[in-house]
């Protein structure tokens, strides 16, 4: 994507925003709903989009491959000291009160240490090189699976119902991938070659135009439920049929 320049002046303004917001939720985890997991995933979101507008040889120069083994390993290494801190100082493991003599501030100061941990090692593991995609096909099922148990609309139902099918194909589709690999086609002179199995990739083709048809079907059968109830809510058509 180098050649598209609003991706790229774009992605440079984002970064620098969910960078912060992603220490503001590392800081605040202690107070509120969010923590070290959270600014994790939104930390190395920054650097996966980075990958993905300028692609992955650009993003290795910014974060070479030691520094992402680094930060997994430091990030566990920095919760498990903070435990035997705790243990060291007469509490319990990961007992943050007696990490200083005021035991508000020792509180404060243990969460955030093991929320820093945490950070790190999640940012660590979401950053490894060649896991991009399977981090892209977990976000779409949950959201996928999130939308359609959540929402009462039957086509917000079926949208999630596509992305969680969507999040499936990719997942074999990974599978299927050997990096440095080429078709399955045997080349001039014998010469040796590494193939990629193309069994998922056909299976996946039958699974899209299932899929669509599914969707087809069930659009088709939404249509039906609004002209016969006036809405395609659960929950009104739940309480229409009682």
């Amino acid at each position: 994507m180098d050649d598209r320049l609003i991706l790229r002046v774009g992605t440079k303004i984002l970064i620098p925003f969910i960078l912060l917001f992603a220490l503001y939720v590392q800081f605040h985890g202690d107070y509120g709903p969010g923590g070290g997991f959270q600014a994790g995933v939104i930390f190395a979101a920054a650097f996966v989009l980075y990958a993905l507008v300028y692609g992955l040889g650009n993003a290795v120069k910014v974060l070479p491959p030691h520094a992402v083994y680094v930060c997994g390993a430091s990030g566990v290494l920095l919760y498990i000291s903070v435990g035997l801190v705790g243990l060291f100082k007469g509490g319990n493991y990961l007992d943050y009160n007696v990490l200083a003599h005021d035991p508000l501030h020792g509180q404060h100061w243990g969460i955030l240490l093991v929320e820093l941990g945490v950070l790190i090692t999640v940012f660590g593991v979401m950053v490894a090189l060649g896991l991009f995609n399977y981090w892209a096909v977990i976000v779409l099922m949950m959201v996928g699976f999130y939308t359609l148990i959540a929402r009462g609309n039957l086509v917000k139902k079926l949208i999630g119902l596509n992305l969680f099918q969507t999040s499936v194909i990719m997942m074999y589709v990974s599978f299927g991938k050997v990096t440095g690999g080429t078709a399955p086609i045997l080349l001039e002179h014998g010469e040796d070659a590494v193939y990629s199995n193309p069994i998922p990739h056909v299976l996946m083709l039958t699974a899209i135009v299932v899929g669509v048809a599914t969707l087809a079907l069930g659009l088709s059968l939404v249509v039906r439920i609004k002209e016969a109830y006036g809405t395609i809510e659960e929950d009104e058509i739940r309480d229409s049929s009682l």
